[in-house]
Formats: C-alpha cells, structure tokens, sequence
C-alpha cells in the first residue's frame, strides 16, 4: 500500500511506510502508554491517539477476550459472544479446573483477574 505514517512517542518520532497489506510494525519501547499516529500523505492526513497496553475492564466481553487472547487462547477481540469466544472459554475453564459452560460466569471471570492480572 506503501502509505506514509509517522509514530510519535513522547519526543521521539518514527516515520515510515506501511507494507503491502497496509500494517506498520515498530518496536515499542517499555514504559510508553499512549501514541499519537499520523496516516496519510501530508494533504490528507489522519491522526489517531494509541493506548498502548490498554485493556478493557474484564467484566467487559472485550476485557474477557483481550485477557484470553494474551492467554495464548485462539480468541478474536470483537465484542460478540460468538462460537470462537466460546470455545476459548470451554479451554480456558478446562484447564483451570472450572465448571465447563463456555460462559464468562463468576468464577471465570475471578480466575482471569488471577492468572492475567488488571
């Protein structure tokens, strides 16, 4: 797509063009929390403000999803309770020795606080 885009971070600032399929890969280093990104040629820009590391609250379904996906469960993050949400639940509770329901149920949810953190 070769598209140019500028990452700024604190004072630094990184400049580049995205790949064929449209994405930008940088390196992040530790410590940051928010980004500002610049998309575009200069006449048409488009800014964007990143939250880095964010998530969202796990009572959340997009909370629940991001805490497993990072779990390394097969988990899309799109907010829909769908077959693939619940089949990262049924592993996630399998292999925490929790009732089985494929749902997001107290306990679950109590046990992806534990083992992901906030």
């Amino acid at each position: 797509m070769n598209v140019p885009w500028t990452l700024k971070l604190g004072i630094e600032e990184y400049q580049g063009k995205t790949d064929n399929d449209g994405h930008v890969n940088v390196s992040i280093p530790p410590g940051y929390s928010q980004a500002q990104m610049r998309v575009g040629p200069e006449n048409d820009t488009e800014e964007f403000i990143l939250r880095l590391g964010y998530l969202d609250p796990v009572e959340l379904l997009r909370g629940i999803q991001q805490r497993l996906r990072n779990l390394g469960y097969h988990c899309p993050i799109t907010g829909e309770f769908e077959e693939t949400t619940r089949k990262a639940l049924c592993s996630f509770q399998i292999q925490n020795n929790l009732k089985v329901s494929g749902e997001a149920d107290r306990n679950t949810v109590s046990a992806l606080k534990r083992l992901h953190g906030a």
